[in-house]
């Protein structure tokens, strides 16, 4: 069985006893502070199961998906929401959720980008850690219903698993300190936040209030929202998502770094590119690292 990157809910039906589902229900929360967050729960994941939990998922699910707890799997740092472990703590995580070496993960989740905001960022984090055996649910949760899907409800009691990750491949990711900012003719910057944050009309202090940023985004950067990705069955098809990147004078030939407010909205872009065999990094710190730690080279203006 291959592992595509992209799943129906015809295929995942066919296919119900070969995967392990995954859940990738966030709600979107505050920043923790950092060194409280350090001092408690860094890497206590048996603390973190017990004190962060989603009552979305835990109200529905599909049967046997167990929750990837955004708030639990990621690590807050200065400048990040979603900062990445180490990989020999990141995989003490999935092992609590029951992966296996062997196994195929099919992430889905609910709400934007037709459900699958949260799976692609999911999708991207495995991948980082060196695991490809990983697929998306087109459509997420509201796709399987819609179907005739079955949906329980509670916890999923799983035994530990063998998960092993590698070290974070950094040929996926981009970090603030690679990154040309004095010379962006080098790379292809996407900013893939909405045109209304890239442009200033939705000024960026109501994000970053604490910033004093002159502009709305990085000078010579590309805006290619993550929306134009997407309709309301999933991700668009191969053919569209090559078309919206040709349109957007994106050369993929070419280095492409992909931001966008924290990390995810880039990581569902990422997906979109990698279904059509594109090779992207995803700047993880993003607008919200920018905004904070060099905010002077947040001074493009378009309104």
């Amino acid at each position: 069985m291959g592992h595509p990157d992209i799943v129906s809910v015809q295929w995942l039906k066919e296919h119900f006893k070969k995967v392990k589902i995954l859940d990738a229900t966030e709600t979107i929360k505050p920043m923790p502070n950092v060194d409280e967050f350090e001092a408690k729960y860094y890497g206590n994941f048996e603390l973190l199961q017990k004190d962060f939990v989603e009552d979305e998922y835990l109200k529905e699910h599909i049967p046997g998906a167990v929750h990837f707890n955004f708030d639990i799997a990621y690590c807050p740092t200065t400048f990040k929401r979603y900062g990445l472990y180490n990989a020999n703590i990141f995989e003490k995580y999935a092992q609590l959720l029951g992966i296996n070496q062997n196994d195929h993960l099919v992430i889905y989740s609910r709400g934007p980008l037709a459900g699958c905001l949260f799976a692609s960022r999911v999708y991207w984090t495995f991948k980082v850690y060196g695991f490809h055996k990983v697929s998306i649910l087109n459509g997420g949760l509201s796709a399987w219903k819609n179907d005739g899907g079955e949906v329980t409800s509670g916890e999923e009691h799983v035994p530990r698993g063998d998960f092993k990750a590698e070290s974070i491949n950094l040929e996926l990711l981009e970090r603030f300190e690679k990154i040309p900012f004095k010379n962006l003719d080098d790379v292809q910057f996407v900013d893939v936040r909405t045109p209304a944050q890239y442009c200033g009309e939705e000024p960026l202090t109501k994000t970053y209030p604490k910033s004093i940023a002159k502009g709305s985004h990085v000078p010579k950067s590309k805006n290619l929202p993550a929306g134009k990705f997407f309709d309301a069955n999933g991700f668009k098809s191969k053919d569209e998502i090559r078309r919206i990147v040709d349109d957007a004078g994106i050369k993929t030939s070419h280095p492409i770094i992909l931001s966008c407010n924290g990390g995810v909205q880039a990581s569902a872009v990422f997906a979109a590119l990698q279904h059509c065999g594109i090779l992207a990094k995803v700047y993880n710190g993003s607008m919200s690292e920018l905004a904070s730690r060099a905010p002077h080279l947040v001074n493009g203006r378009l309104h």
